[in-house]
């Protein structure tokens, strides 16, 4: 198949970014031909990136407005989304007679009615988390599995002490990591809890750090989260990263070295689609905190979950629920890592490194997951095209190549 893949840019930092950059050349290499178009990540211009094609976005900041149209141009069989499904606009005229295949996030409780509704008009839907499988099955619509995936050899387990001393972080303290977008409001990555969390298990742990990997300032529609640290006063105790860089982008590896740092990974948030600092931390041997609901509970096989019992349920502008959690729950679980004995901990990380291993490996998802799940799509395709042709007194309409023929066979015989 001719596959069109739309999302962020494979060089961007979004955990968007980071699957286009795993799977377009996995795919590729099962022998479907791949282009890529980035919304987000480039403008102005088209290049390509390890023999892809990447075209740009334009003037929607979704991307709306040239979605269908570089499928169309491009001649894609499919066009398949890395993105959220509620800001679609499938009604634009470009869209028309686009086999469209999402491959989607739920990061509410139940599916938002208006993430169902573009769902329902996919050829064929993929969800990324089995929450997101569960979701739409209560929707009543039948979708396909492809989890997300890492790079299990960047994403590995490695001296703790090196690490730290690899990105310059204290060795002798006990080290809470946060890799988070600061974006929206209120913060869906639960921002003011985890840090009021993290601020209260400090006074009693004064041995205690917080890294948080993100953007401190509101240009991407978060907090001044400078501001927040200087009202829970810890300014002593938070490490970021070099700012400027952030923005331009940190390689995988010292991401990597971040979590092989961290003593824990706190991932609290609201609602995720995925989560993917929660596979990548644990690929490292790196316990988690996670949220007990949407996808983050399933991905959580070395470390601690809240329960929803634990948090506030929140109704979102999706009309669908997300949760607040608990600071008293963050706290909770913060302590349970901080006494962890070394043998348990130990064991623990071999549990994380093995499952992870075991169940988001990328070449695995590719092999697993992905070659039945395109084959599945091709079957739908075929049946998509014999519904689909255009017909002009009871005959198909000839395509380009036909009429290209036809025009020289007639130049021809003229």
């Amino acid at each position: 198949m001719r596959i069109n893949w739309f999302s962020n840019a494979p060089w961007g930092p979004s955990g968007y970014s980071n699957q286009t950059a795993l799977f377009v050349p996995r795919i590729r290499s099962l022998g479907h031909e791949m282009s890529i178009t980035a919304f987000w990540g480039l403008q102005g211009g088209r290049l390509d990136w390890q023999g892809v094609p990447v075209f740009s976005g334009a003037f929607d900041p979704h991307g709306q407005d040239i979605m269908g149209f570089y499928a169309k141009s491009w001649r894609a069989d499919i066009l398949l989304t890395l993105y959220d499904t509620w800001v679609m606009n499938l009604d634009n005229p470009h869209m028309e007679g686009v086999p469209f295949v999402p491959w989607f996030p739920v990061d509410h409780e139940p599916m938002p009615a208006g993430v169902a509704k573009k769902i329902e008009r996919a050829m064929y839907g993929i969800a990324y988390s089995q929450s997101g499988v569960k979701a739409a099955k209560e929707r009543g619509i039948e979708v396909g599995y492809v989890p997300h995936g890492t790079d299990t050899e960047i994403y590995k387990p490695k001296m703790r002490q090196l690490s730290r001393k690899q990105i310059g972080l204290p060795q002798d303290c006990f080290i809470a990591a946060i890799v988070a977008m600061n974006k929206g409001l209120p913060p869906r990555k639960a921002w003011p809890q985890q840090m009021q969390a993290f601020a209260e298990f400090h006074a009693k742990h004064p041995d205690s750090k917080l890294y948080m990997h993100t953007l401190m300032t509101p240009e991407t529609g978060g907090y001044n989260l400078w501001d927040l640290v200087k009202t829970l006063g810890l300014e002593d105790a938070v490490i970021v990263p070099e700012q400027f860089q952030y923005i331009v982008g940190y390689p995988p590896s010292f991401v990597a070295e971040i979590y092989n740092s961290a003593d824990v990974l706190m991932m609290a948030t609201s609602g995720e689609g995925f989560g993917l600092p929660i596979i990548e931390a644990q690929a490292c041997g790196t316990p988690v905190i996670a949220g007990g609901w949407t996808a983050m509970e399933e991905l959580v096989h070395a470390g601690w979950t809240i329960d929803r019992s634990e948090a506030v349920p929140n109704i979102t502008q999706l009309s669908a629920k997300q949760y607040i959690p608990s600071v008293d729950a963050i706290v909770d679980r913060l302590e349970q890592a901080y006494d962890m004995a070394n043998a348990d901990r130990e064991k623990l990380r071999v549990t994380a490194r093995e499952a992870m291993l075991e169940n988001y490996d990328a070449d695995l998802i590719l092999e697993k997951y992905w070659k039945p799940e395109l084959a599945i799509v091709e079957e739908r395709l075929a049946d998509y095209k014999k519904t689909s042709i255009p017909v002009s007194k009871g005959k198909a309409e000839p395509n380009r190549a036909q009429r290209r023929r036809a025009a020289r066979k007639k130049n021809k015989d003229g």
